[in-house]
């Protein structure tokens, strides 16, 4: 059986046959060895298929499932192991990809926060829907204030983080989930996660342009943490590039 791909920067409008079709294809669990993100549009409401093959709601104005990101849902999906399962952080959540796949992981608990409170609907519509509204917890953030200033006295066990890749001006809530002038964000959150990991806490910080790639390994070294890549891919989506995981630790 082959996998069916369908680009997801190409919005489909299929008619109720197509829908009810690729429904059918999960219904039926078609195995394929490396899951697609599907995408289909019914009316205003936008809708990706994960690696799970959950149905993910996705609002207008909120950062999408990306192909480029697809590696990163799939390791955590499947290959990585976590130390701890307790306390997970899903940072710049975006559609919540990443906490709902922690959910199905097994974490007791996940924050999944957003500076975009169309973010915040999807992620709530979503985990209600999956039944992990009772461990998933999104918080509306304050960019302004610090990544991690909604923790009170828990420590993280793992930290998911995808940052916007661009170092360009942001003008809206939407391109913050893409570019991110000078890499602000990811200095401040390099800056601020040691003092909130667990003693055996991780984090997985998946980069896909060479400046934020930089800026992570010169903040790095300013930390007493340790990182190993655990994924490095080149591809050319729109422009050739390279994404790479890295995973932090004590």
């Amino acid at each position: 059986m082959h996998c069916l791909k369908l680009a997801t920067q190409n919005i489909l409008r299929p008619n109720l046959f197509v829908q009810y079709f690729f429904l059918g294809l999960y219904l039926m669990n078609f195995s394929c060895a490396s899951p697609q993100t599907y995408v289909y549009e019914d009316g205003d409401r936008v809708y990706y298929t994960d690696e799970f093959g959950h149905s993910i709601r996705v609002l207008p104005s909120v950062f999408g499932p990306s192909p480029l990101s697809s590696k990163m849902r799939k390791f955590i999906a499947y290959d990585f192991q976590p130390k701890t399962m307790g306390v997970a952080l899903d940072i710049g959540s975006g559609s919540g990809i990443y906490a709902y796949l922690l959910a199905q992981k097994g974490f007791k608990k996940i924050y999944a926060t957003d500076i975009n409170p169309a973010a915040i609907s999807t992620i709530k519509i979503n985990a209600n829907n999956f039944g992990y509204d009772k461990l998933i917890v999104p918080i509306l953030v304050d960019e302004n204030k610090p990544v991690f200033g909604f923790l009170t006295n828990e420590k993280a066990d793992l930290v998911v983080f995808n940052p916007p890749w661009e170092n360009k001006p942001a003008d809206s809530l939407e391109e913050k989930a893409k570019y991110d002038e000078d890499h602000a964000f990811l200095k401040k959150f390099l800056e601020e996660l040691p003092s909130i990991l667990s003693l055996r806490g991780e984090a997985l910080i998946s980069l896909g342009t060479q400046s934020a790639k930089n800026v992570f390994l010169n903040k790095i070294k300013e930390t007493a943490l340790k990182y190993q890549v655990v994924i490095h891919e080149e591809w050319s989506f729109k422009k050739s590039g390279s994404l790479t995981v890295y995973k932090v630790s004590r």
